[in-house]
Order: C-alpha cells, then sequence, then structure tokens
C-alpha cells in the first residue's frame, strides 16, 4: 500500500463520522420538533374525544332508551376493532434511512476493495 494510505483512512473514517453526526443531528432536530408538535395534539384529540364519546353514549342512551352500560360496552368494542387495525396498518415498514450514509459506506467499501485489490497483485 502506499505510505499514505494510513492518512486517507483517516479522513475517509472523519468525514464519514461527521456525515453520521450531520444526519443525526437534522434527524434529531426535525424529529423533536414533531414529537412535541404531535404530542400536543394527541392529547387535545384524546380530550377532545373523551367528551365526544360520554356525550353520544349520554345522547344515544337517552334517545334511544338503551341502558347507558350497554352503549358503552358497544362504544368500546368499536374503539377496541378500529384500535387494532391502526396497529396493523402502523407495523408496516417505514421509509429507509441514513439513505446518503448507507450509499457513502458503500462507496467507500468499493474504494477499499479497489485500494487494496492492485497491492495484492504487485506483492
Amino acid at each position: 500500500m502506499p505510505p499514505n494510505w494510513r492518512t486517507a483512512l483517516a479522513d475517509l473514517v472523519g468525514s464519514r463520522i461527521a456525515l453520521v453526526q450531520l444526519e443525526f443531528q437534522q434527524a434529531a432536530g426535525s424529529g423533536l420538533k414533531r414529537g412535541i408538535l404531535f404530542a400536543a395534539a394527541a392529547i387535545l384529540l384524546l380530550l377532545a374525544w373523551i367528551v365526544l364519546v360520554a356525550g353520544g353514549i349520554g345522547a344515544i342512551s337517552a334517545s334511544a332508551g338503551w341502558p347507558w352500560y350497554w352503549v358503552t360496552l358497544s362504544a368500546g368494542g368499536i374503539h377496541l376493532f378500529i384500535a387494532l387495525i391502526l396497529i396493523l396498518i402502523a407495523r408496516k415498514p417505514g421509509p429507509a434511512t441514513f439513505e446518503f450514509t448507507r450509499a457513502e459506506f458503500k462507496k467507500d467499501r468499493e474504494w477499499l476493495a479497489n485500494f487494496q485489490s492492485p497491492n495484492k497483485s504487485n506483492d
């Protein structure tokens, strides 16, 4: 190998570490902001939903003459069914992450393979 292979390898590793750090910081920054917004929205949606369901149970029970506990059990069963469907949908894999870093690592492996190949034939 040429005498500067250690320097080239150190530069390569350093640039890849910097790339991973940069992509991680970008992902963390946008993820934290989105997480806070989604948490606030989820809390407000949950509170609104609780009030709407309680009012709906009272309205259905009063207008149809059914006991409130049967209406409540029916609403709970419907919610459970919908939750199971949503869980099945959420389990599907999402988009790939760190695509640029993976592409660079692939190039690095090819570069290292080519970098070492000619020297093996010269030995």
